[in-house]
């Protein structure tokens, strides 16, 4: 959706783009008739699969008159609501303090903390009692008034996004949030009102101890490590907090929702008590050896090994800016839930180091088991192909690849080719990569998120403006570095692919020289003797990869993950292998828009010659199950 600001939308002036997300976009806007200032959120139809769009949008008009019922001052409150060019939107009261989140960082008084939660948790029990759960609190929710008090926004926006038919992707359960303020509960859709209460002691502890406790790479991984570590001890970051405070911590926070207090009056009431005791005769917690190792809570002996290895966990949901859908298969987070100590205990944290995040697993988490989708959606939007386990030949001999330079120029040279031999058998496990190239409406949405960083030039080739410019917002995004794009893939919750990912991907298991098949054919790929630049990804419909993936000749050459060596493929490993594990340069694959026919072969390999360039660009993976 293109930016509306100074456009009106009945009686609303359009002021200013306060944030984009996959999901919504949201602007400071200016009421005409009651002279006011407001926020409107507008959702993004393109945001949706085409099979729940209607489902999403029938259910708007439902949800919104059900919001605006809700009248407490620490609730942000919906004041209007209406259609736009098909897009419905919300009006919201507007405020100018910023959000929670800007302001947390460095840990607070305990008691400072428990007065700035105290009120949202007394909206969300107004809510609650209406039988409406927010499922989504988090610092970014939580808007501040000029006066300093906490207001909670977007309430019940997370179940209109939710697919009510429980439709997913790929499984039978939906669970919407965001992963490290998410209840283990909600990652299978068991959503309920112990799941706000577990996000509000997960906003707590932060704001006590400066951090949160559960910290990795991918949402699955956060997952596993709410499910299998102990919470860490808050008064291992807080030396002398109250030991009534870390158990109020301790007892909001529980794995169980059952061990949780019973409803957020109790909880209220606990944060009441602590505010009115007197400091001096609060007990501070005892004191205990420092540690950054969580003890991993066992599964119980009984569970077979195939339970065990049921925590792993797809992430292949919708997700933008503020939600992730988890799509995961009956018979495995319920197991796991149900069968691991359901009520940790607290495992202390070094007070002294700072928060280290988990390094990216070796592969997605997949709950279940089941056969593959040949297609994906993953948490970001994008679609993914399947590309199944199973032996291809990797690299080809210097000799064929010359003769193919040769049917084009004289001036080749057999040393061109030499790191693309010998040709080798490699056996690779299953694993999705990207239909299409990473475009510059999807790099967009993460600058905006303010994870990744803007292509290093908004113009490309021929065009003045491109990187911004909506005309172009399905073409592939260009100067971006490795390191850039290794960032906007790891926030999609994927990764680079491998060279040996990339080329099986691109040649099949015949071993394709081109990815439509053993000749060189302009037609089904970008060239610049007509173009002379980038186009739209997927235009070149006969031009897919025997898995379906568009683009992986010409167009723009694609990062890969792997170090470059010019005799790697002497030594490569014969599974998965991953490439050199250091190096000078890395690696591009599969030609671009700038080249001739003999470098868009399925086996060439570009040793970085630039850190960006107008023809670099991006295609995402993710190990499957």
């Amino acid at each position: 959706m293109e930016n509306l600001t100074g456009q009106h939308i009945d009686r609303y002036e359009l002021l200013e783009l306060l944030g984009k997300g996959g999901m919504a976009m949201v602007y400071k806007a200016y009421d005409s008739r009651l002279e006011r200032e407001v926020a409107i959120k507008i959702i993004r139809q393109d945001a949706f699969p085409p099979e729940i769009l209607q489902d999403v949008l029938k259910r708007f008009e439902r949800e919104a008159k059900s919001l605006a019922r809700l009248s407490h001052p620490n609730i942000v409150k919906v004041l209007d609501y209406g259609e736009y060019e098909g897009s419905p939107f919300l009006v919201l009261e507007f405020y100018a303090g910023g959000t929670l989140k800007e302001k947390i960082g460095d840990p607070i008084s305990w008691r400072e903390a428990l007065r700035l939660l105290l009120p949202v948790a007394r909206g969300v029990e107004y809510a609650h009692q209406r039988d409406i759960i927010h499922r989504d609190i988090k610092p970014a929710n939580i808007l501040m008034a000029d006066n300093g008090e906490p207001t909670l926004s977007d309430f019940g926006i997370a179940k209109i996004f939710q697919n009510e038919k429980n439709t997913a992707l790929t499984g039978s359960g939906m669970a919407m949030g965001t992963p490290e303020y998410m209840a283990p509960e909600q990652w299978t859709g068991q959503t309920g009102h112990q799941s706000d209460m577990y996000s509000l002691g997960i906003i707590l502890y932060e704001l006590v101890t400066g951090r949160r406790p559960y910290i990795a790479d991918t949402p699955g991984a956060v997952f596993l490590k709410q499910v299998t570590e102990p919470l860490p001890y808050p008064s291992g970051v807080v030396p002398n907090l109250p030991e009534a405070v870390e158990q109020l911590l301790i007892k909001a926070l529980a794995r169980d929702p059952g061990s949780r207090f019973a409803n957020l009056g109790e909880l209220i009431r606990e944060i009441e008590n602590l505010l009115n005791a007197d400091e001096g005769k609060l007990k501070a917690s005892e004191s205990r050896p420092a540690s950054n190792k969580a003890e991993a809570v066992p599964i119980p002996v009984g569970s077979s090994p195939a339970r065990a290895s049921s925590l792993r966990m797809l992430v292949v949901g919708g997700i933008g800016g503020v939600m992730v859908i988890i799509a995961a298969l009956v018979v495995g987070v319920p197991f796991i839930l149900g069968k691991l100590n359901p009520s940790p205990t607290a495992t202390p944290i070094a007070p002294t180091e700072a928060p280290t995040s988990a390094p990216a697993p070796t592969q997605t988490l997949v709950v279940g088991s089941g056969p593959l989708l040949n297609e994906i959606t993953d948490a970001r939007g994008a679609e993914m192909v399947l590309v199944p386990e199973g032996m291809f030949t990797m690299g080809s001999k210097a000799e064929d690849a010359l003769a193919e330079c040769l049917k084009y120029q004289s001036d080749c040279d057999l040393s061109w080719y030499r790191d693309e031999e010998p040709p080798h058998t490699v056996f690779l496990d299953s694993f999705y990569i990207d239909r299409y190239e990473v475009t510059n409406g999807q790099y967009a949405v993460c600058v905006d998120e303010g994870t990744c960083q803007p292509p290093t030039s908004s113009e490309s080739a021929i065009r003045s403006s491109y990187y911004g410019n909506p005309e172009y917002e399905n073409y592939p995004v260009i100067y971006v570095s490795w390191d850039m794009a290794k960032a906007f893939c790891e926030w999609r919750g994927a990764r680079l692919p491998s060279e040996a990912e990339w080329e099986k991907a691109a040649r099949g298991p015949e071993g394709n020289v081109f990815p439509w098949g053993a000749e060189a054919d302009l037609t089904y790929a970008n060239y610049n003797v007509d173009i002379g630049d980038t186009v739209a990804v997927g235009r070149y419909e006969n031009g897919q990869s025997p898995y379906g993936a568009y683009d992986m000749a010409g167009n723009v050459w694609e990062w890969v993950a792997d170090w470059y060596s010019n005799s790697y493929y002497q030594v490569s490993p014969l599974e998965n292998p991953l490439g050199p594990e250091t190096g000078e340069k890395r690696i591009l694959r599969g030609g671009s828009w700038y080249d001739p026919a003999y470098l868009i072969r399925t086996s060439i390999r570009l040793v970085e010659p630039v850190p960006v360039d107008n023809n670099f660009g991006i295609r995402c993976a993710r190990t499957a199950p």
